[in-house]
């Protein structure tokens, strides 16, 4: 799971979380120090699925203080999964 915001603002923080069955899984936290340059924040986990029940989620928090959308295209904000092995 990765994401981008597009000026977040100086001392700002996201966090890229990831749910699976709607339990939180993991979560990575990245730290803005710029007020223009772009924040990226990447969440790489393997998990376990049982290929009919259950699903995931992806959530971003920031606390820019006003809204805040993501930013950039399909090579900067996706989710993606894959099946490793039987």
């Amino acid at each position: 799971v990765a994401c981008q915001f597009d000026s977040l603002g100086a001392d700002k923080r996201i966090i890229n979380s990831l749910y699976k069955n709607g339990s939180a899984h993991s979560a990575e936290e990245g730290n803005h120090s710029s007020i223009a340059a772009s924040i990226g924040n990447c969440n790489v986990a393997i998990v376990e699925a049982n290929g009919s029940t259950d699903y995931f989620e992806h959530f971003v928090w920031h606390d820019k203080g006003t809204d805040g959308d993501l930013a950039g295209s399909e090579r900067n904000t996706y989710f993606a999964g894959f099946k490793i092995a039987e």
